[in-house]
């Protein structure tokens, strides 16, 4: 995978492809750290949602919540516009609240995607408020 990345530094899936290879081979940190590198050097890795979705999974997968908040927040800025990156960053939540407020942002930002709504209205009806009061009130918007 080295001569792949070497040979072409830009392409995401080399990076993406390159990661999974050392998580399937039971090291998941240094698949990410590898991906990490990518999307810090090469701008069109960075440029990739893929890219970040990918790395949003892994780091949530073995990194703690802070950490995986902080590459969370990183990711969506730099692709804002990607409601699938947004949905993996929301799954990677673990609390409901922030569930929550993540789904509002991305809805914010990507008015056209019908999975973000659904995403967003499955969110608040599971809630113990009052759902359809705050449903109402983000539809209003």
């Amino acid at each position: 995978m080295r001569g792949v990345l070497q040979g072409c530094p830009s392409n995401p899936d080399g990076w993406i492809a390159a990661a999974r290879l050392e998580e399937a081979g039971g090291r998941p940190r240094a698949g990410l750290k590898l991906l990490q590198s990518g999307l810090a050097s090469h701008p069109e890795v960075a440029a990739s949602p893929e890219a970040w979705q990918e790395a949003v999974g892994m780091a949530s997968r073995c990194l703690p919540v802070a950490e995986c908040r902080g590459l969370s927040s990183e990711a969506v800025s730099k692709c804002p516009r990607a409601p699938e990156l947004w949905l993996t960053v929301i799954k990677c939540e673990p609390d409901g609240q922030l569930k929550r407020r993540l789904a509002r942002k991305a809805v914010l930002e990507n008015p056209r995607s019908a999975n973000l709504w659904r995403c967003l209205a499955d969110l608040i009806m599971a809630s113990n408020t009052d759902s359809t009061g705050d449903l109402k009130a983000v539809l209003a918007k």
